[in-house]
């Protein structure tokens, strides 16, 4: 008898690069501006875009340390969906995204090693010896 998983736990359905520019497309044709929307990707589905052939490498830009597609930021997802963000959302993203990481947290110096003293074997070299 096996337990069927849950849908969270099934592994993600990959989406193609064709679906994400009509998801963009669709967002800019219904008055989005292309600065306001963050792409959400899942590593696989960012190496798949990368790698898609039918994507005109003009629609792919990597100026500035930043990816971007048909002008939306791309952001790495940190869950197993990839999506396209709007509004608040995908300010929000974008400024985590561009956050400094956090300062290293310092660690406590090490306590010195206490060695014993090595009295024992000295008696019984002194012993030996008489």
């Amino acid at each position: 008898m096996t337990a069927k998983s849950p849908a969270s736990d099934r592994a993600p359905i990959a989406r193609s690069a064709v679906d994400f520019a009509n998801l963009v497309n669709k967002a800019v044709a219904d008055g989005a501006d292309p600065a306001t929307l963050a792409l959400r990707l899942t590593l696989r589905d960012e190496s798949e875009m990368k790698r898609n052939r039918i994507i005109a490498v003009s629609d792919i830009s990597f100026a500035g340390g930043q990816m971007r597609f048909l002008g939306v930021r791309v952001l790495k997802s940190q869950s197993l969906h990839s999506d396209l963000l709007s509004g608040e959302d995908a300010a929000q993203a974008i400024a985590l995204a561009d956050a400094p990481p956090p300062p290293p947290v310092a660690k406590k110096a090490a306590k010195p090693r206490v060695t014993k003293p090595k009295v024992a074997k000295v008696a019984k070299a002194t012993v030996a010896a008489t």
